[in-house]
């Protein structure tokens, strides 16, 4: 959900310890909503099976590799939504 966008929308404030190797991955629904030539949906199972593969590796390796799966996915199907991905680690 994008921040601001809805006046009654409730948002609940929490911390979390990053550990070294853990990585925060941000991202458009660009990203989960991007289809294959069939019309299937990437989807949220997909981007956390591509991040969990992806551990590891420093964050703009992770970044690399999952921008490779989502485009490798859609296989030159028309994009019809912006792909923001952003990645970062604790090292």
């Amino acid at each position: 959900m994008a921040l601001g966008i809805l006046d009654a929308a409730a948002w609940e404030q929490a911390s979390v310890q990053f550990e070294p190797g853990d990585h925060l991955v941000l991202y458009t629904d660009g990203i989960i909503d991007a289809r294959d030539p069939k019309g299937t949906r990437y989807g949220d199972e997909r981007l956390v099976d591509a991040a969990q593969a992806a551990r590891g590796h420093p964050s703009r390796e992770m970044q690399r590799h999952l921008l490779a799966e989502v485009h490798h996915f859609a296989s030159g199907a028309p994009r019809f939504d912006d792909i923001t991905l952003m990645v970062i680690g604790r090292q």
